[in-house]
């Protein structure tokens, strides 16, 4: 049973625009408040081994301030790193440019894909906090999974903090397992990262997974309205 706050709102899937990235900024700064530099999304739309998909609502307007209940409201509740960052960019002048007038839709999450020869590296996967238990995450790992499989890639790798369960859950669901570990990967705290991989993708195994890993999510929050790769 879903509660009220987990009732799936209608989603989409395309890959990232200019328009978006004042929304992908907001989002990275929330999923990731120690991420030092900030991700050059500028720079990635014209990088043609990276791919970002986001998830977005056809039926819910972009609004710059935080909706109720967002952490964000109450400044206390931010890290002491995250104001850091915050005042740093603002002395520095970078600050995330306004939001496009274009921007009308509500981001609601991305994910980021390195395709490296035949392997496709999933650099993050992000969901305003707000929006979380909705099934959006689970429909960023799909797409990445099925462009990945339309790009020819053999396999699809990551990494994930040793403590991330949830995450972890969600990355064994779609065929990954643990081949490695980096130890103190990540800079804020020295935390280990898992080194998760899938098994060949254009397998017939792996494509029957995705195919009924697709049918299941439909049944549970519906048909996504758009997706594009």
């Amino acid at each position: 049973m879903l509660l009220p706050d987990e009732i799936p709102i209608p989603q989409a899937l395309r890959p990232m625009e200019p328009r978006d990235i004042p929304q992908l900024l907001e989002i990275e700064r929330e999923a990731f408040p120690t991420t030092w530099p900030q991700t050059p999304f500028q720079r990635e739309l014209g990088n043609r081994s990276a791919r970002y998909l986001v998830a977005w609502s056809p039926d819910v307007p972009y609004r710059p301030d935080p909706p109720a209940g967002h952490r964000d409201e109450n400044p206390s509740l931010r890290s002491p790193f995250h104001e850091m960052t915050r005042r740093v960019q603002t002395l520095l002048g970078r600050q995330p440019p306004p939001p496009s007038e274009e921007a009308s839709e509500l981001v609601t999450g991305y994910v980021g894909i390195w395709l490296v020869l035949e392997e496709a590296h999933i650099t993050a996967v992000a969901v305003r906090q707000c929006y979380q238990r909705r099934g959006i995450g689970e429909l960023l790992m799909m797409g990445a999974l099925e462009l990945a499989v339309t790009q020819h890639c053999h396999t699809a790798t990551l990494e994930v903090r040793v403590s991330n369960i949830p995450a972890q859950a969600l990355y064994e669901k779609y065929g990954f397992r643990q081949t490695g570990l980096r130890k103190g990967y990540y800079n804020d705290n020295r935390e280990d990262a898992l080194i998760m991989s899938t098994q060949s993708l254009g397998s017939l195994e792996e494509r029957q997974r995705l195919w009924e890993l697709r049918r299941s999510y439909v049944e549970r929050y519906g048909q996504p309205r758009q997706v594009i790769y």
